[in-house]
């Protein structure tokens, strides 16, 4: 199982550890139980609450990934913001439900597993490709985050990873179905074909003045200019005053030196042990029988028996849920209080007898101790000042924040008073619209809110804006243009391209219906392309995927059904936005193949199908899981 997360860490999981490093907090809302910086809930899943602080994290993380797959010049802000709130919402309700089956069903990800991930992930590895347990810790402090944190954050992630490994992982296609995908894959068809763009016939339309002011008429709103304001506002954030706090190197070593213990690496240990593995209710019975096999496998140990040795030849002692492994460096408080207590009593090379934790009985060899080591000033000075400024940014942050409201409070009209009285900078927008503008600020959901609530257009400062925990706006507006009509002389060469277009469009499809009828009434279709003056194009053996015909015609080709002798079938069908195709089958030819493992179009096709039915098998799961359980969302506090 573990090798499988491993191999699956290449996609989704190294992404998410990777963003974990880069953007603090950034998994599923872990700033809000390090922070603990709200307290509103926003959904309830079988009685345990989901905050707005982790729901604000996910919606923004879901944004930034949408961002990134669509492109910095896609405006999110065209999408249905309601939509993606119930996305993220729904995602957090189903993470929660799979936690709980999770843990209710003893799913977990073991230490030695734990720290053998982290040890294969290039984050972590230094220029020889070994894991650098100083990379490690270095990486994760720069982000804020405890090795401790980051770890129990990790053990979700594999575990939810191996819950659906374990339910999406049971379908299958049966070589039945492997051999009718073959064959259906392999199918070759004679077809033709005839497209009727809908442009040979634009130089025939003749348009009057009244069927243009008729158009503008009943269609007015579709020539509306959209409604716009533009802004002036006060952009107050932790990251912005971080940058204007004052450090010098003395100030810097006198932080350094006031916070050591988050520049010292503790003592850290690493073990090679056996875990005979009990459930926490298991019975008087088995923990006797578990005891023994335990007894029996120290007594090899301490014979001469290596660690490695166990499983190869003395399999017969382990069962399905025991393993043997090396612990990766470990600190204390790390492994379970029993494992650590005994582990951080031992001296190098000491083998402990069978020690008995709530996962079962462990066989610990102490193998290598690397001292606690206090990092540099030099070395960490990086750190220390991103720490010391984020520190000190904070605190000035809710200081300024409340002056800042009472100031645009007090002074309605105008933002000046708090800037000068602050020494905050005002900036100014462009144009934006209610679908939102092209920068952070003017994307966001709560700031085109304000900017056009109907105070806030009649001259008056805004509330201030939350945009995150730790980053606010207040803003006015400076020019307001409402939604107009735009008078037809701008607009009425667009009507003419509209109604050709249309008009266009209706004949190629009388064209294409007529062709079809003449076809369906038997008459020849040399004789029919004669009468309508075109010439068809013969294709004769094609494939699914042949890169010489049009996707859309071989869609509609393959769609049709198998023809008699000598009575091709025929189907039309609007093509694109104006054009329309004639397509007709001629003939049907079928193969014998049976699938085989070295045929890679058959064979991706049976992959697409079984992960089809993964997919499905895993939302009928999850499902399951919100039909049984007590849930609650909140939709007024999103």
């Amino acid at each position: 199982m573990l090798q499988s997360i491993r191999e699956h860490s290449q996609g989704w999981l190294a992404w998410l550890i990777v963003a974990f490093i880069s953007i603090p907090f950034a998994l599923w809302g872990i700033n809000s139980y390090l922070s603990g910086s709200s307290n509103v809930t926003v959904a309830s899943v079988n009685d345990v609450d989901i905050t707005l602080s982790q729901y604000q994290n996910a919606l923004q993380n879901y944004r930034n990934r949408l961002q990134a797959m669509l492109g910095e010049g896609f405006d999110l802000n065209q999408m249905d913001q309601s939509a993606l709130k119930q996305d993220v919402i729904n995602g957090l309700v189903e993470q929660q439900l799979l936690k709980q089956f999770a843990h209710e069903n003893g799913m977990r990800i073991s230490d030695s597993q734990l720290a053998s991930m982290i040890q294969s992930l290039d984050a972590f590895k230094d220029k020889s490709g070994q894991f650098s347990q100083a990379i490690y810790e270095r990486q994760l402090l720069r982000s804020n985050a405890s090795p401790a944190e980051f770890e129990e954050q990790l053990r979700v992630d594999l575990v939810l990873d191996q819950l659906r490994q374990a339910i999406s992982g049971s379908e299958f296609v049966t070589d039945t179905e492997k051999n009718q995908y073959a064959r259906l894959l392999t199918q070759k068809r004679d077809i033709v074909f005839v497209q009727i763009l809908a442009d040979q016939f634009k130089d025939k339309i003749q348009l009057s003045e009244d069927e243009v002011i008729e158009y503008y008429k009943q269609n007015k709103e579709q020539f509306k200019t959209k409604e716009s304001v533009k802004i002036k506002y006060i952009d107050l954030s932790v990251d912005t005053l971080a940058k204007q706090v004052d450090v010098t190197d003395d100030i810097l070593k006198e932080y350094y030196q006031s916070n050591l213990d988050k520049y010292t690496l503790d003592e850290k240990r690493i073990a090679q042990h056996v875990l005979i593995a009990l459930k926490p209710d298991a019975k008087p019975e088995e923990v006797k029988k578990a005891s023994e096999r335990a007894e029996k496998i120290y007594k090899l140990i301490k014979s001469g028996v290596e660690f490695d040795d166990i499983p190869q030849n003395y399999e017969d002692l382990l069962g399905p849920e025991d393993e043997v492994a090396r612990t990766g460096a470990i600190s204390k408080g790390v492994m379970d209080p029993e494992f650590d207590e005994k582990l951080f009593s031992m001296k190098v090379d000491d083998i402990t007898e069978p020690v008995r934790t709530k996962h079962g009985f462990h066989i610990i060899k102490l193998v290598e101790i690397q001292k606690a080591k206090t990092s540099s000033f030099d070395e960490v000075r990086e750190a220390v000042e991103n720490t010391y400024r984020k520190e000190q940014a904070e605190t000035k942050y809710f200081e300024v924040a409340d002056e800042l409201q009472n100031l645009v409070f007090e002074n309605p009209d105008s933002l000046e008073p708090a800037a000068d009285a602050l020494g905050l900078k005002i900036k100014e927008s462009g144009y934006f619209t209610r679908a939102g503008g092209k920068d952070e600020i003017t994307k966001n959901p709560s700031v085109i809110k304000v900017a056009f609530n109907p105070n806030v257009l009649n001259g008056a400062n805004s509330e201030p804006i939350e945009i995150s925990d730790t980053h606010l706006v207040v803003l006015r507006v400076v020019d307001h243009k409402p939604a107009v009509v735009k008078p037809l002389g701008e607009v009425q060469e667009e009507i003419k391209t509209i109604l050709q277009n249309e008009k266009a469009k209706l004949m190629a499809e009388e064209r294409g219906e007529t062709i079809l009828k003449r076809l369906e009434a038997g008459v020849d279709r040399d004789q029919v392309a004669e009468e309508f003056g075109f010439e068809w194009t013969v294709k004769s053996a094609v494939n699914r995927d042949d890169p010489q015909v049009k996707r859309s015609i071989l869609r509609a080709a393959f769609r049709l059904g198998r023809p008699e002798a000598g009575k091709p079938v025929y189907d039309g069908f609007t093509d694109g936005r104006y054009d329309y195709a004639v397509v007709g089958v001629l003939a049907v030819k079928d193969t014998n193949i049976k699938w085989t493992m070295g045929d890679d179009t058959v064979k991706k096709a049976i992959e697409r199908q079984v992960q089809q039915r993964n997919s499905v098998a895993w939302q009928d799961f999850i499902a399951l899981l919100k039909q049984k359980a007590d849930i609650e969302i909140f939709s007024d506090a999103l």
